[in-house]
């Protein structure tokens, strides 16, 4: 339990959460149906200037979007998996992953299947931008473009996402006369460190030792892989891509990613055939199966299921 101390609005049905994620930020509900009896949806939230944190404990099985808005929103999955799509981006976010980021501007849908838990952040985008002017000590330009975090991705789990959470955990410890002053701090922190620990576009700029060679030619090995995700790729393949030995891209892949190239890969084709499945882009798990370059389809059912915690008959059962 997160902001315990902070008053909870709660959603008994699907009408009273419908208007409830309607007023949290102007989301509609596709569908929605009790997953654990007698758990309510709660949401509670405590705002500074220009961050508000939000805990958010569900048990209906759920279906919203949000469009697009002018702020940035970070969610950090506590409990249960889900899929998201944000802009054209379809990934699985669960409690093993770091969270991931929402720009602004950009729509953002979620799907619930067995009820969840959440913390998640709203940041200024005006804010967010001051502050990295401030940092680098000149104006931008461009419009803060963020990568979602990786699966392994240990800077952002440790200083973004663990901190966070443990604030939250000490404004339930702090005297109400002091939480004010608690959270001023926290949003100067809270907007540092999501610059800092979370890659975008002028990530180089604030951290110049992280500008080396392998990290472009990591880069290129990963566009490569998000080109050809299908295809058989082999590690000498990649390894040539990114003119590298076999042993350092491996290396250099699980330094960055907490994974192999190899499992990137299948999770990669196992994410894009999880948004097949849901989309019905294909008739059958077979034919999206081979499309995503499973050759077999006993293989390709446990991943899926070890992976999403389902079948993949499961996700078109869903779809319907």
């Amino acid at each position: 339990m997160f902001l315990r101390s902070f008053p909870a609005i709660e959603a008994d049905s699907v009408d009273q959460l419908a208007d409830l994620i309607a007023a949290i930020g102007g989301g509609t509900v596709q569908c929605a149906h009790v997953h654990t009896q007698g758990v309510k949806f709660v949401c509670r939230s405590v705002s500074a200037k220009n961050i508000s944190i939000f805990y958010l404990n569900s048990g209906f099985c759920t279906e919203f979007s949000f469009p697009p808005a002018d702020y940035i929103r970070i969610v950090l999955q506590i409990d249960r998996p889900c899929n998201v799509r944000i802009g054209a981006i379809q990934l699985e976010a669960s409690p093993r992953t770091s969270g991931y980021v929402v720009p602004e501007n950009v729509p953002l849908s979620e799907r619930h299947p067995e009820g969840y838990k959440s913390v998640a952040v709203r940041v200024s985008a005006s804010a967010l931008r001051q502050r990295l002017e401030m940092l680098l000590g000149h104006e931008i330009h461009d419009t803060v473009a963020f990568e979602q975090p990786t699966r392994g991705d240990r800077r952002f789990a440790d200083y973004f996402r663990q901190p966070l959470l443990t604030a939250c955990h000490e404004l339930d410890q702090i005297d109400p006369r002091f939480q004010g002053t608690f959270m001023c701090e926290l949003e100067a922190l809270t907007l540092t460190r999501l610059l800092l620990h979370t890659r975008h576009n002028y990530s180089d700029a604030l951290d110049r030792k992280k500008a080396d060679t392998n990290v472009t030619r990591l880069r290129r090995v990963e566009d490569h892989i998000h080109a050809n995700w299908n295809k058989t790729l082999t590690l000498e393949d990649l390894a040539a891509v990114a003119e590298l030995s076999g042993r350092t891209l491996h290396r250099s892949f699980i330094a960055r990613h907490g994974e192999t190239p190899h499992e990137y890969i299948k999770y990669l084709r196992l994410s894009k055939a999880r948004a097949m499945l849901i989309d019905g882009c294909h008739a059958s798990v077979i034919a999206v199966a081979l499309h995503c370059g499973f050759s077999s389809l006993g293989h390709f059912a446990r991943a899926y299921r070890e992976r999403f915690g389902e079948l993949p008959s499961d996700s078109i059962r869903f779809r319907k």
